[in-house]
């Protein structure tokens, strides 16, 4: 499979004129072993992640080539993280079928989940604009979410902070993360950053560690202080997102002007 896959990165060389027609968006990867699937992105590949050994991605790491191929063996379904040179992420579940019926896709720009985090920067959040059928859409959703305890899906606690993650929803294309934060101090909290990450690898090992910011679409009565003896739930929504068997979600929320910090590993 390895060497039908290197022949064919060998005939197509970086910046090809490659016409496809599959331009939709592109959420499941159906691969098998006898046939080779096509992604060409809008920018060369730097790295690409995939979250189990069954399924096999392929691309030129020295010419800085656009096109990558994909070709897996029957198994559970697992997911594709591919991250081009600007640092745009983009994300695919994996799945095994018999027989394909389509074989060759162009990603367009739009279509990335977010963009790389990198270290000793600030970190950018990914607010998307919401129309307002999606705005009337996710406050249905989070408001129904809201309404119940839920089954306690995390908790970290530290400096007399409790953060928990209470749900971990799938609706959709929709990934709903409903967060709780409990201020057990005597001081104010004023929430700073709160992001979502996704994690491989080992922390203390650079060559295999990877840390990838997913996107927040929409944040639903995210507080701006929680008081002293205080407790604020939300909810944040992002792109559904497959987290891999040696994979980790990261749920972090930062203080503003202060060095309070937790974050959830999952």
């Amino acid at each position: 499979m390895k060497n039908y896959i290197k022949i064919l990165l060998g005939m197509i060389g970086m910046g090809s004129a490659i016409q496809v027609q599959a331009t939709e968006k592109i959420d499941t990867l159906f691969v098998n072993a006898h046939q080779v699937v096509m992604l060409v992105f809008p920018e060369p590949i730097r790295q690409a992640v995939v979250g189990d050994a069954h399924f096999v991605f392929t691309y030129n790491k020295e010419s800085g080539q656009y096109m990558g191929l994909v070709q897996g063996t029957e198994g559970v379904e697992s997911n594709l993280f591919v991250i081009t040179t600007s640092g745009m992420i983009y994300s695919y579940t994996l799945a095994y079928k018999a027989q394909l019926k389509q074989t060759y896709y162009k990603v367009l720009e739009p279509q990335h989940i977010g963009k790389e985090r990198q270290p000793d920067v600030k970190v950018q959040t990914f607010e998307n604009e919401v129309s307002k059928s999606e705005l009337k859409k996710y406050d249905k959703a989070c408001e129904h979410l809201l309404q119940y305890r839920h089954r306690k899906v995390k908790t970290k606690r530290r400096k007399k902070l409790r953060l928990r993650l209470e749900e971990w929803k799938y609706v959709g294309d929709q990934m709903y993360l409903v967060v709780s934060l409990k201020n057990k101090s005597d001081i104010d909290f004023k929430v700073g950053d709160v992001s979502v990450f996704v994690s491989r690898g080992r922390k203390g090992k650079k060559s295999s560690y990877q840390e990838l910011e997913l996107p927040v679409s929409y944040r639903y009565l995210e507080p701006e202080t929680i008081v002293a003896g205080g407790e604020s739930r939300w909810v944040l929504v992002l792109p559904k997102t497959v987290v891999g068997a040696h994979e980790e979600l990261k749920v972090e929320v930062g203080e503003l002007m202060g060095n309070r910090s937790l974050h959830l590993r999952l």
